[in-house]
């Protein structure tokens, strides 16, 4: 009998162990999720669409994770994080508890430029002065007026050499092409160098379009004349400006610099988009043949593909397209590099490229094209 309750006693024992009835208890659950085993811990990782990368993330005990910095992405605001593709299902990383792996796409929303509308030229600037309050056809007059009499040096074709050689001064003794990006020796220009690669004198606007004669003041203007290796400047030849994304038409060719084009549009590179903006807009008031004392060239920026209007050797020119070009103004906007290039050019024509130095100009002159891109 004595054995009996020997075995008995063994038997409970093993019994309790294995259905936890040693006296102690676990604690309720109380719906909350349970911790997360170290080695079995989910990953998290960001899809930033096109933003700056943002390394894969391992939650914690509790399926929480280190909040990251909001990601980058240039002329964007982040607006989240989404748990699918479709950016329907918005997730909020402060209280979501992450059971498994999961990707998280970023969700963007494209910014608008928020600046004065029209006119912000004050009373004690030395050289816009004058413009106080105008806008529209007001502003365009009193602005052709100030260009021209303030451009006291017509410089020669061949003396624009050495001004872009100093105005789009590459590193070292090089200049850095308008197109492509790359530095080519300054010495090595297209009639006096043998080199496999030489730049030459880029007219944006192409003289065909109004001015095909180095007797015109305009062929010669530096404000519209870059350096340019000379490939891809014979590429873009007399082309309009076209953003094909925007205009909706499809480009044939493309280059490892981001350039895009076909036989009637040409689009450069993103990073020098509005300066070829603000280029074209300083011609068409610089050159304003309906008020011009020194001239009769009229320049004009049409929408769409230019060839459908007459070019007249020192009287007409057109360019396209404008509603590319506006909106180039507004999305690349002004560098420091631009403004440098600035005051070269002035120091050697005594003029400016007055939407360099107040870009909202363009809304005062253009508002139809420009509202799209401005927040009041």
């Amino acid at each position: 009998m004595k054995n009996k309750r020997i075995i008995f006693s063994i038997l409970f024992t093993v019994l309790c162990l294995l259905s936890s009835c040693n006296n102690s208890t676990t604690p309720p659950n109380n719906g909350e999720n349970p911790p997360i085993v170290e080695n079995q811990r989910p990953k998290i990782s960001f899809d930033t669409n096109g933003g700056s990368t943002i390394e894969t993330i391992e939650v914690d005990e509790n399926g929480k994770i280190q909040i990251p910095e909001n990601p980058i992405k240039e002329g964007y605001t982040f607006l989240g994080w989404y748990t699918n593709k479709e950016l329907t299902s918005q997730v909020n990383l402060h209280e979501h508890v992450f059971q498994n792996d999961t990707f998280l796409y970023a969700k963007w929303e494209e910014n608008k430029t928020s600046i004065l509308l029209g006119n912000a030229v004050t009373e004690n600037e030395e050289y816009y002065g004058s413009l106080v309050g105008l806008l529209d056809d007001e502003l365009k007059l009193a602005l052709h007026q100030l260009l021209e009499s303030t451009h006291k040096t017509a410089l020669t074709y061949s003396q624009a050499w050495d001004v872009l050689a100093e105005a789009d001064k590459g590193e070292g003794n090089t200049i850095e092409c308008i197109y492509t990006g790359m530095y080519i020796n300054k010495s090595d220009r297209v009639g006096s160098s043998s080199a496999a690669i030489k730049w030459n004198r880029e007219h944006v606007w192409p003289n065909s379009k109004g001015f095909k004669d180095k007797s015109y003041t305009a062929y010669s203007d530096c404000f519209h004349l870059f350096a340019s290796e000379e490939k891809i400047n014979s590429t873009r030849a007399n082309k309009d400006f076209g953003d094909f994304e925007l205009l909706g038409i499809k480009y044939s060719s493309k280059d490892e610099y981001g350039n895009f084009w076909n036989s009637d549009y040409f689009e450069p590179r993103d990073e020098v988009k509005g300066d070829i903006a603000r280029a074209v807009l300083y011609l068409v008031v610089r050159y304003d043949g309906d008020v011009c004392s020194k001239c009769s060239l009229d320049l004009e920026l049409v929408e769409g593909d230019s060839d459908k209007y007459t070019n007249v050797l020192g009287k007409e020119g057109y360019l396209g397209d404008i509603i590319t070009l506006i909106k180039w103004h507004y999305e690349d906007p002004v560098s420091e590099d631009e403004m440098a290039r600035n005051e070269v050019i002035c120091k050697y024509q005594g003029n400016r490229n007055p939407f360099i130095d107040h870009p909202e100009f363009v809304y005062g002159l253009y508002e139809e094209y420009a509202k799209n891109y401005i927040t009041e």
